[in-house]
């Protein structure tokens, strides 16, 4: 992703994808310079990440659940919110 989005004068591709990150929130806009964390604080965020409830369960628990309906001010299947 970084070898992507690196410059923007990419063009094309690099700068379509930059622009749709930038319209999510995902990319930093201070415009500081950005250092890597330091081992331990990876460390710390790795932990942190691996904790929780895994995804594969998430998933599979709201597949077990019935759809919502329109009726009960659900979103159908397939439909936009």
């Amino acid at each position: 992703m970084n070898r992507v989005t690196r410059n923007a004068e990419d063009g094309g591709e690099a700068r379509a994808v930059r622009d749709r990150l930038a319209r999510a929130g995902l990319l930093d806009t201070s415009g500081g310079p950005r250092r890597r964390p330091g081992g331990e604080a990876f460390a710390q965020a790795r932990r942190a990440a691996g904790g929780g409830t895994a995804l594969e369960r998430i998933v599979s628990e709201g597949r077990e659940r019935t759809p919502p309906s329109p009726r009960d001010g659900g979103v159908p299947r397939g439909a936009r919110r």
